[in-house]
């Protein structure tokens, strides 16, 4: 068990506890959500994870695993993979994964403790490899050039200093540029002071966190969704949320992008992208953006980033609809 009187009553191994904390934390909430996100996209039925149901089940896995001196958990994309593979369709695969897992510590922890400590350092060799390979570099790249800036400048962080510092480094270079990318479109703001300069220029970052959905319209030719602040990974969850408050019976669903729509980085595209192609597919009616013809695409790839290259005419520009 933990010797957790030790580590309180010893205040210099408080910071040492306090970064571990941490970066586990951040590690296994990421990769978390990166793994449903990948094997939702395999899952022959199309379902959808809650991004909160599994973040709740990791805290409560990994303090029960932590009282009894157990590493970390999170969701395997490995084992959800052989899951499917092998023909699961319930969570009930989920629980013969985690029953034989147990089985094994109990009755087979002598057999796995006889395997080579340089096999398994072969397999992490691997795994960082395919992690990394000239594939993935090729494919990000072929997304658009600031998908591998940013990737390249994670990476480098990442090798240079530790993983929380590389998360972080690849955070605020994405923040930084999409605000820059956001800030191209001219807004009438030569002839401003100084001041108020910087504050609208501040106030144009602020847009990334703020909802983009300013309108929901329901009318008997469908339901309206019109979006005036740029769409990015960082006011993503407003955007979730308004696709999922969509009724049910919902026969046909018309994402409007506004003029007030500066930018729309990836990650935004590919949620656009599959909530479409899902609405599509489930046999519900048709689902349609409209507006993307006003922003210019980085690449040639389906889900590259769209941003507006345009001046605007005046600051208080209000966007096209209702």
């Amino acid at each position: 068990m933990p010797n957790f009187r030790g580590v309180m009553t010893d205040s210099s191994l408080w910071w040492a506890v306090f970064t571990t904390v941490l970066t586990l934390t951040l590690i296994d909430g990421v990769e978390s959500l990166a793994t449903i996100a990948a094997i939702d996209k395999i899952d022959p039925f199309r379902r959808k994870s809650d991004p909160n149901r599994t973040l709740f089940a990791m805290g409560v896995s990994n303090m029960c695993s932590s009282m009894a001196g157990g590493l970390t958990i999170i969701p395997g994309g490995v084992k959800s993979t052989a899951c499917i593979v092998g023909g699961g369709r319930t969570q009930w695969a989920n629980f013969y994964n985690a029953m034989f897992l147990i089985l094994y510590i109990v009755i087979g922890r002598n057999v796995i403790n006889l395997m080579p400590l340089s096999a398994l350092g072969a397999i992490v060799i691997y795994t960082g490899y395919k992690l990394c390979a000239p594939k993935v570099w090729r494919h990000i790249a072929h997304i658009g050039g600031e998908q591998l800036f940013v990737f390249t400048a994670t990476v480098l962080a990442t090798l240079t200093t530790d993983l929380l510092w590389g998360i972080a480094a690849g955070m605020l270079t994405k923040l930084a540029l999409e605000a820059w990318m956001s800030g191209r479109v001219e807004r009438n703001t030569a002839q401003m002071p100084i001041v108020r300069k910087v504050l609208a220029r501040t106030a144009q970052v602020g847009e990334l966190f703020r909802d983009p959905v300013i309108h929901r319209v329901a009318s008997p030719d469908g339901y309206h969704l019109y979006f005036a602040r740029p769409l990015v990974c960082f006011n993503a969850l407003y955007l979730k949320d308004a696709l999922a408050a969509i009724p049910s019976n919902t026969s046909s669903v018309h994402l409007h992008v506004t003029d007030l729509v500066t930018l729309i980085d990836h990650t935004t595209t590919t949620t656009l992208l599959e909530f479409v192609e899902d609405f599509k597919r489930s046999g519900r009616g048709i689902a349609e953006i409209l507006g993307l013809d006003r922003l210019r695409p980085q690449s040639h790839a389906q889900s590259c980033m769209p941003s507006a290259l345009r001046s605007w005419q005046r600051i208080g520009h209000s966007p096209s609809g209702p």
